[in-house]
């Protein structure tokens, strides 16, 4: 993958007194005029000395100076806590003596710690750091602020560059063995099924010319008078509803919600990427819709999912779903939530409780402090021979 083209600014440093610097003058000019008509040396120098620092200090950086500074971020779109590097270049346009600066960068609106520039006089200088990687979304970069500051920090040139730049921060997609091997459901009821002349039969429409004769259903074709066809389901490709709790109230913190989109975009990825239908719930029924997709494009709907203050649940999980996986924190009422799975022939509720370790209390509850806990719990118990009967 190429690096991103670095966003570019010119900029014109211009030095002014800092407010310590406005302090010192006005406190060295009180002192001069008090030594002055009070008559004490002492404090004539201490004043005048103050004045000189001060004048000084403007004469070191009050002088223009250009400067273009440059800033590459790599990658733009990165895992939840994944590395995000950032490259910050200044080329100094100045003609004598060298320049030090500091680039204090932010990162939606919270500051990053600066970071030294030094450069000779028509020469460059770089620093890099790394973006904070630990929330889901998009982080808006910029703006990009340089100082220029004298040792006792009494005057100082500043210039900012607003260089905006996004960067897109994914769910973590751990590696999964895969969904439970064994009967599916398929789409219909078992009436339906039934119904229609067998257990793999999930649907009837009529005949559209094309249609490989094979699949008519004669029965059904005799009774209404018109060719219908059989549509069967695949035993090998199971269908999966996750079900997202996203009440912030049913986990012990943030970070545990983290944790739990991480659960499902893994789970969703791996069935996803083996051929097989994928629905995604939240239960505040802010995502009602949302079936199919490649593994990309569900990991990436994950990524902007945000958490609800608690509530109701107001998703369910379709009749006919082969398994159903629900992530959800050690508030909620976990029985409800197995309620709300029991149409599925295979139900997993994990949950992110970090006070819990890593343990399989039998039934269909996994808990684990982590992702990683769970998953591993899910490959061992649901897509291991344990789940294979369930």
């Amino acid at each position: 993958m190429t690096s991103p083209p670095p966003t570019r600014a010119a900029l014109r440093l211009r030095g002014r007194l800092t407010r310590r610097g406005a302090a010192a003058t006005s406190l060295g000019a009180a002192l001069l005029v008090a030594g002055t008509v009070l008559g004490y040396p002492g404090l004539l120098v201490l004043g005048l000395g103050l004045l000189v620092m001060a004048a000084g200090s403007l004469a070191l950086v009050g002088w223009p100076r250009a400067v273009d500074v440059s800033r590459v971020i790599v990658p733009l779109e990165v895992a939840r806590n994944a590395a995000c590097a950032v490259t910050v270049t200044i080329v100094d346009r100045g003609r004598w003596s060298r320049i030090q600066l500091e680039a204090a960068d932010q990162v939606d609106g919270q500051p990053i710690p600066a970071r030294p520039l030094r450069a000779t006089a028509g020469g460059s200088a770089r620093t890099h750091y790394e973006l904070p990687t630990g929330r889901r979304g998009v982080l808006r970069v910029g703006p990009l602020t340089l100082r220029r500051s004298t040792p006792a920090g009494l005057a100082a040139g500043v210039a900012r560059a607003e260089l905006p730049a996004e960067v897109r921060v994914l769910p973590r997609v751990l590696p999964v063995r895969g969904l439970p091997t064994g009967q599916r459901h398929g789409n219909a009821t078992a009436e339906d099924r039934v119904a229609a002349g067998g257990t793999s039969l999930v649907n009837l429409r009529e005949y559209v010319p094309g249609d490989d004769l094979r699949w008519v259903h004669w029965a059904t074709s005799a009774r209404t008078g018109r060719l219908m066809v059989r549509e069967d389901a695949e035993p090998s490709r199971a269908h999966l509803t996750l079900l997202l709790d996203d009440r912030l109230a049913s986990y012990a913190s943030a970070e545990d919600f983290e944790e739990a989109v991480d659960v499902c975009a893994s789970l969703a990825w791996a069935a996803s990427e083996q051929g097989h239908p994928v629905a995604v719930r939240t239960c505040s029924g802010g995502l009602a819709d949302f079936d199919g997709g490649a593994p990309r494009e569900i990991v990436a709907m994950l990524a902007g999912v945000e958490g609800t203050p608690g509530g109701p649940v107001l998703a369910d999980v379709a009749t006919g779903t082969d398994v159903a996986a629900v992530a959800t924190g050690p508030h909620a009422d976990v029985r409800a939530l197995e309620s709300l799975a029991q149409p599925a022939a295979v139900r997993a509720i994990l949950v992110v409780d970090p006070g819990s370790g890593t343990a399989f209390t039998g039934g269909s509850t996994l808990r684990g402090a982590r992702a990683e806990d769970l998953i591993g719990l899910w490959d061992h118990v649901v897509a291991g021979p344990v789940g294979a009967g369930r």
